[in-house]
């Protein structure tokens, strides 16, 4: 079980640790390392401190290493393609030709970013070379990378250029996309219960379970409100007593003072909410769920309404 804090106040425990399984490389243009002596100790310097900087965000890094040939773009697909990743960073640590990145576009489903971050926030021209160069050239080939991608069908999602150290908004964005990597992640696979139907007339929200399966690669299983009904008469008076103490502690419950339709939470309203609550903890675990859509009625003074309204 996870804490999840919102604005630092502990709210509830999460079922599940949150992680992402990112593939990463670097991209060269493998003659360099012939011609300048240094330059590949250098840039794996660079590779292992842009992997380092993803890794802060809790996400499990695949680190193909560095990429400069053809052949072993076509490697690092085949492995990707083997390692359940969600999400693949193309870092483009200096020049390097489409050739070694075009593989991995065609062979695999994961989406595709590329990072661009300068190790020096400016050149000291007085110094120019040629090395110096290689080893801030990250965002020459970006241009031709992304345009490749477009004709092979494949945009990449994104670009993020800045710098290698101490560059907050890189950072930032890179930490944006390991979260959307750790949702995709979790959708992979996860369980959305379906109970009852949508609302008839909310036609944006009429969809089918096919649908959202192919859309978000999830399973939907349809659950019965006896089902429901059937945790709910389970529950034992210390699951209720434990929920009424966490809804008093985390929700305010002020007496209404403008609204006329509304009223002072009363006790036995307290003690259905914290039932049905205790209920959807059983039905998560009896139906493994990572979600719940419902929309149920049932005929007035049934256990069926009752519990349905509780939620």
């Amino acid at each position: 079980m996870i804490n999840i804090k919102i604005g630092g106040i502990l709210m509830i425990t999460r079922k599940k640790q949150r992680t992402a399984n990112i593939a990463f490389f670097s991209v060269i243009h493998e003659v360099y390392f012939e011609q300048f002596e240094g330059l590949e100790e250098s840039l794996n310097g660079y590779h292992t401190d842009t992997v380092k900087l993803v890794e802060s965000n809790e996400v499990k890094v695949f680190d193909y290493g560095i990429v400069g040939s053809n052949s072993k773009a076509f490697e690092v697909a085949e492995k990707i393609n083997g390692d359940k990743i969600d999400l693949i960073i193309c870092n483009m640590i200096t020049y390097a030709t489409s050739s070694v990145f075009a593989p991995i576009v065609q062979n695999t489903n994961a989406p595709i970013i590329l990072t661009a971050l300068q190790p020096l926030m400016n050149m000291d021209y007085s110094k120019a070379c040629t090395f110096m160069q290689l080893e801030n050239d990250n965002i020459c080939s970006v241009p031709e990378f992304t345009g490749v991608a477009i004709r092979l069908g494949k945009p990449v999602k994104d670009v993020i250029i800045g710098c290698l150290y101490n560059d907050k908004e890189a950072e930032n964005e890179i930490s944006e996309w390991c979260e959307i990597a750790k949702v995709l992640h979790d959708l992979k696979g996860a369980r959305l219960g379906l109970m009852g139907h949508v609302l008839e007339a909310m036609y944006d929200m009429h969809a089918d379970p096919t649908a959202v399966s192919s859309a978000f690669g999830v399973h939907i299983p349809l659950i019965e409100i006896d089902d429901v009904v059937k945790e709910y008469e389970k529950v034992t008076a210390e699951e209720i007593e434990a929920k009424k103490a966490l809804i008093l502690e985390e929700f305010d419950t002020p007496t209404p003072v403008s609204d006329p339709v509304t009223m002072k939470l009363t006790d036995a309203d307290l003690e259905k909410a914290a039932k049905g609550a205790a209920a959807l903890d059983r039905l998560i675990d009896t139906f493994n769920l990572d979600g719940l859509a419902y929309y149920y009625e049932g005929r007035e003074n049934t256990i069926q309404r009752e519990v349905a309204t509780s939620f």
